[in-house]
């Protein structure tokens, strides 16, 4: 059997490449469309197959970001869009709301938080340009991180970028 031939090589099979191909979720109809005789009773071992189970992780990997970047695209808003419509709610009357100010409350909550963590943010930051050169700000600006000096290693690049 072909399936487990591929466990040594690592090498799907023409037949392996299109039940990944084919995956979507049901074993059994892409064992089918794959063309296997008994895809009830092929299904599940080709599933156990590591490289056919890391390829279809890696299949699905990809459609997400994919979906993602459709999505993304087919957004038309942006941060102060958001700023803007938590700012409206805020600012309804009771009388537009039923009498109820539950709404107000949550978006008059959320832009204080918003506000709130970048200014914690600025003050952060803030000490640190003071030392840098134009050079390095703009490297923060295109990358997030000031570039490491030669006694800097990359964890001292992620803790920067975590804050």
């Amino acid at each position: 059997m072909d399936h487990q031939h591929c466990d040594a090589s690592g090498i799907l099979s023409s037949k392996m490449l299109k039940f990944v191909a084919a995956w979507a979720g049901d074993a059994i109809a892409a064992a089918r469309a794959a063309g296997y005789r008994h895809p009830e009773s092929v299904a599940s071992k080709i599933m156990q197959n590591q490289t056919v189970s890391t390829e279809i992780r890696r299949k699905q990997r990809i459609m997400t970001e994919e979906s993602a970047k459709r999505l993304a695209s087919q957004l038309n808003f942006n941060r102060s869009h958001v700023l803007n419509r938590l700012w409206e709610i805020a600012q309804l009357t009771p009388s537009q709301t039923s009498n109820s100010v539950g709404g107000q409350v949550k978006a008059a909550e959320t832009l204080a938080a918003l506000f709130d963590a970048e200014l914690k943010q600025i003050a952060e930051l803030l000490p640190q340009l003071q030392t840098r050169t134009p050079e390095e700000i703009q490297f923060w600006i295109r990358h997030g991180y000031f570039p490491l000096s030669s006694g800097e290693n990359h964890e001292k690049k992620s803790e920067t970028t975590e804050k």
